[in-house]
């Protein structure tokens, strides 16, 4: 990929998934990329979120099993690990089809309920899994260059299924390259041995690893060969997606036998040799070998063949023809954003900052992150007890483009719910809480802005990443990682907005209409802290649901700081300094005193349908996974449809 977009004239880098560069050998150099450094990152594997890049795509190639259950094991992800695999497909700008319906079908369904805004209505092109044309330039008919006396049968895989670990389940591949061995036909290479497994133990034929040079081994061991043989996994054949072998065989312009892949199938059709899988390895090999037979019979007919497929590999796969499209569709995107982005300069958003307790690092990380937003009609307003006037008016001072004003309060009156009353006169058009401990990217704002305005809802709230250096990539712990997404943790919801829960999302994340504070009387609201603008937003989400807009754009970092214990159910009440740290049970009692009396705001009861329950995969899993079999299953719901009752 990096050699064709070099040709065509772009700059193009290789980088880890949270944004070091990497040489072409895959090797950390030590430096690091901005967040803006790329106009569009493409993603190649289902494990990345978005991290950086004004657009983010990520392929969809592969298999729908791989992204619900383990695939060595077959054994179902836990529901954690599921949750951060569709919230890692939700945060990128597109998905790049990978040409299976199936798995395209589930990456439309996951993301449906935050599509992204302000892209290009072009439809979100393809990538394959495929190798340039530029391999191979010109030429045709190499296997002709063999005979039917002297062909033999290329093959390279891992051979992974030896290390496979599925219960109950006869593995496709067992047996079948020792069986085909014996033939004296075939020559095999690939990963000698994984995880201590050697994987081509007992196989006649295997002649070692071939260097990992793009393509270029595979493709003068398979033009002298003459016939490749391309198989599947039984994930790939289920989801109708193939790997690179069958786009290698066509560059070679070898004469091809395979499984019936759909994909294949579909593409190919007779321009391949289809062999079917048996009862057995045995069975399946001597299929195999039929079409072996079947090639030495009709050599010339099948060299005809094997230039049709080098033909529609050409016409229709070849990457250069990929990255052209995603090229083309990334430029429509980055004007179209850069459009939409340009309209919003006449919105001014105050950032109000209550500074309860004076840190000058932390006031600085405030400066820095409104310094560097792509939105520059930004107004700081510092809520404080504190007088800060002169080194506030020092550290400010610094990034000049920012207007500010600080007020000053009592240490009994700083709340957030007492600013409440004199934002709507204070001007502006949204308006922010910032949240301390936090880095934003450039388009924090103007994304929460973006999502806000094209989808004309009264608030925007957009997810953020837990960015603690201890837990990255570790196994279950990567649950942790994007929190607030769509099927992640910490999402504001009707349900969450019924209590206090709602408040371990961070309030610099929500973006405010004005108009939510200046239509109704909110003098209560004085008596809270941080859960007053989620009494905000629930008492609108309550007439009307569309009130909130979920962005699928994570722009914001949580990084742990000193005084900050590793909580990584992150609460807006951490930050709370003596004698306001039992702010949580403080607003909390509040809301149910407030409640009880009926002199707060009034919530109609809401019914929770079981139907809408049972129709949540992710929960099904997991209630599944813990109970057991269909009637304990049963059981629980009947158990939660008594608890409900009791609730309701």
């Amino acid at each position: 990929m990096i050699t064709v977009l070099e040709a065509s004239g772009e700059e193009a880098s290789i980088i880890d998934p949270v944004g070091r560069i990497l040489d072409r050998s895959g090797n950390v150099t030590g430096a690091e990329c901005g967040f803006y450094d790329f106009d569009v990152v493409v993603n190649l594997h289902y494990t990345n979120p978005k991290w950086l890049g004004k657009l983010s795509y990520v392929v969809n190639w592969n298999p729908l099993e791989y992204l619900v259950d383990d695939p060595f094991t077959g054994e179902p992800v836990s529901e954690p690990h599921l949750l951060y695999l569709m919230d890692c497909l939700r945060s990128h700008d597109r998905v790049l089809s990978g040409g299976s319906e199936l798995v395209d079908a589930y990456a439309s369904q996951v993301c449906s309920s935050c599509t992204p805004v302000g892209l290009s209505p072009i439809e979100s092109p393809a990538l394959y899994t495929t190798i340039p044309r530029s391999l191979i330039g010109n030429k045709k008919g190499w296997a002709s260059s063999r005979t039917e006396e002297d062909f033999s049968v290329f093959y390279i895989g891992t051979n992974w299924e030896k290390t496979a670990r599925k219960r109950g389940s006869i593995l496709r591949h067992n047996g079948l390259f020792e069986t085909l061995g014996k033939s004296g036909m075939f020559r095999f290479f690939g990963l000698r041995k994984q995880n201590g497994v050697e994987l081509w133990t007992g196989v006649k034929g295997y002649l070692g690893e071939l260097p990992f040079d793009g393509g270029i081994s595979i493709l003068k061991e398979t033009i002298d060969s003459g016939v490749a043989l391309v198989l599947s996994s039984e994930q790939h054949f289920r989801s109708g997606l193939v790997s690179t072998r069958i786009f290698q065989a066509c560059a070679a312009c070898a004469i091809i036998i395979s499984d019936r892949n759909p994909f294949v199938v579909e593409h190919f059709g007779d321009t391949v040799r289809f062999f079917e899988y048996g009862q057995s390895s045995d069975e399946t090999a001597l299929n195999i070998l039929e079409q072996v037979d079947w090639v030495r019979e009709n050599w010339e007919k099948a060299i005809e063949m094997a230039e049709k497929a080098q033909e529609v590999f050409l016409k229709k796969f070849a990457l250069e023809l990929q990255l052209d499209e995603i090229r083309a569709v990334a430029r429509q995107d980055l004007i179209s954003l850069a459009g939409k982005i340009d309209k919003q300069e006449s919105v001014t958003v105050l950032v109000h900052y209550l500074l309860r307790n004076f840190a000058q690092d932390e006031v600085d990380r405030c400066l820095r992150n409104l310094a560097k937003q792509l939105h520059v009609r930004l107004k700081l307003i510092v809520h404080t007890t504190y007088d800060i006037g002169i080194s506030a008016s020092e550290a400010l001072g610094k990034f000049e483009t920012q207007e500010y004003e600080i007020h000053y309060y009592s240490k009994a009156a700083l709340r957030i719910g007492e600013t409440i009353q004199t934002v709507a006169s204070k001007g502006g058009n949204y308006h922010v809480w910032y949240s301390e401990g936090f880095e934003w990217s450039p388009s924090h704002v103007s994304n929460l802005l973006l999502v806000c305005r094209e989808t004309e809802a009264l608030s925007a709230y957009s997810p953020f990443f837990a960015d603690f250096e201890e837990l990255r990539f570790h196994g279950e712990m990567i649950r942790y990682f994007i929190k607030g997404l769509n099927g992640g943790y910490d999402r504001i919801s009707e349900r969450s907005l019924d209590s206090s829960d709602a408040t371990r999302i961070p309030l610099g994340n929500i973006l405010f209409s004005n108009s939510l504070f200046s239509d109704e009387d909110r003098s209560s609201l004085r008596f809270y802290d941080c859960l007053a603008l989620f009494e905000v937003l629930r008492s609108s989400v309550k007439s009307d649901p569309e009130t909130i807009a979920l962005s699928h754009v994570v722009t914001a970092n949580f990084k742990k700081t000193e005084g900050c214990p590793l909580n990584l159910q992150y609460s807006e009440y951490d930050f709370l300094p003596s004698p306001w740290s039992s702010g949580k049970v403080r607003d909390s009692q509040l809301k149910r005193g407030f409640d009880r009396s009926g002199s707060f705001i009034s919530y109609a009861d809401e019914e929770i349908s079981i139907d809408e329950l049972h129709s949540n995969v992710s929960f099904l899993r997991l209630i599944r996974s813990k109970f057991g079999g269909e009637a304990l299953f049963t059981r629980f719901i009947n158990l939660l449809e008594r608890f409900l009752s009791r609730v309701r």
